[in-house]
């Protein structure tokens, strides 16, 4: 499969094929836990005279311009995702939020100072230290490009009407909307036997 990153060409192929293109070993099943034994692939970067080599090779451009791009179909899955699955995510976090293990973050998507094309907002990631169905108490975590009004540090209240993505770092992992059931089901398996007898 091949697809492009701020235009710039990659390739995706399934981790056994892209062996042949690469020197790494990459472990065996025992290396892998439960939510990462299914199909994995690996992504590569054409090279000269069709060889693929690793995406390192752009890592000057992306000094240069760190924003990573997502089309606007792409952007509307993801938030359409995290909205859909913010219960499970507030769930999570009114239970966590105390303990220095769990991390809280949610990606908004705030309005830019001048309108730049399709795209009028920056999709900026968040801190969360509290939230509720319609807002977050957050701090902003990266420095915006394009949103003068705000700095990286800053702390506020959003309105989660802005939400476009979400993400738990948990002592199991990290999960997003996409792989929070993984992390509800494997907490469900930790409660002792005893709790459901009452």
């Amino acid at each position: 499969r091949f697809g492009a990153v701020c235009g710039l060409p990659l390739v995706w192929l399934p981790w056994w094929a892209a062996l042949k293109h690469v020197s790494a070993n990459p472990g065996g099943p025992n290396d892998r836990d439960a939510d990462h034994k299914g199909p994995r692939g690996i992504l590569l970067a054409p090279g000269a005279r069709g060889k693929l080599e690793s995406p390192r090779r752009y890592v000057s451009l992306l000094r240069k311009d760190p924003i990573i791009y997502l089309s606007p179909a792409e952007t509307e899955r993801m938030q359409r995702m995290a909205r859909e699955r913010l219960p499970r995510f507030l769930a999570l976090q009114g239970r966590f939020a105390k303990s220095k293990d769990w991390e809280f973050g949610v990606k908004l998507g705030v309005p830019i100072d001048s309108d730049a094309g399709a795209e009028s907002r920056e999709h900026l990631w968040f801190d969360v230290h509290d939230a509720t169905a319609e807002t977050v108490d957050a701090t902003l975590a990266n420095r915006p490009y394009a949103v003068a009004s705000m700095s990286q540090g800053q702390r506020g209240t959003f309105d989660l009407r802005l939400l476009t993505d979400w993400v738990i770092l948990s002592p199991r992992g990290k999960y997003t909307p996409e792989t929070v059931l993984q992390l509800e089901r494997g907490l469900a398996n930790d409660v002792p036997a005893r709790s459901f007898l009452h």
